[in-house]
């Protein structure tokens, strides 16, 4: 849930995020096969059984992360009605750092976390 604090940079929707990719992290370290599984969906064919199966698993991530940036999106004006393809493209990075970590070529730490926040944060407000 969001909560506005636009004159404290550190408090407003930085800090929100970096807690939203800490546990979508801890969530992947958790339940690995079931994750990647999840993220594998992305490259079926939208008609397999498996995607059927997993559809509205799917589809509630990128729900709730979209409902967090209507919320977002009711005070950083300037982003109005570009919530789905934030929830898009925000799941979309932390989908490819879990790929990475899988693949020995990246880590879910904190440090992490806050990096790929930050660069986040830049590109939506620049």
């Amino acid at each position: 849930m969001y909560t506005p604090d636009p004159e404290n940079y550190e408090n407003d929707v930085n800090s929100l995020l970096v807690k939203v990719v800490k546990a979508v992290f801890v969530f992947a370290n958790e339940n690995t096969e079931f994750y990647l599984f999840n993220i594998s969906l992305g490259s079926a064919p939208s008609e397999s059984k498996s995607v059927k199966a997993a559809e509205k698993y799917i589809l509630t991530q990128y729900k709730i992360l979209s409902e967090l940036f209507a919320d977002i999106l009711k005070v950083h004006m300037n982003l109005s009605g570009k919530e789905d393809m934030l929830a898009f493209r925000f799941l979309s990075l932390l989908n490819a750092h879990i790929i990475l970590w899988f693949g020995s070529m990246g880590d879910l730490s904190d440090a992490t976390a806050n990096s790929i926040t930050t660069g986040y944060m830049h590109g939506i407000f620049s």
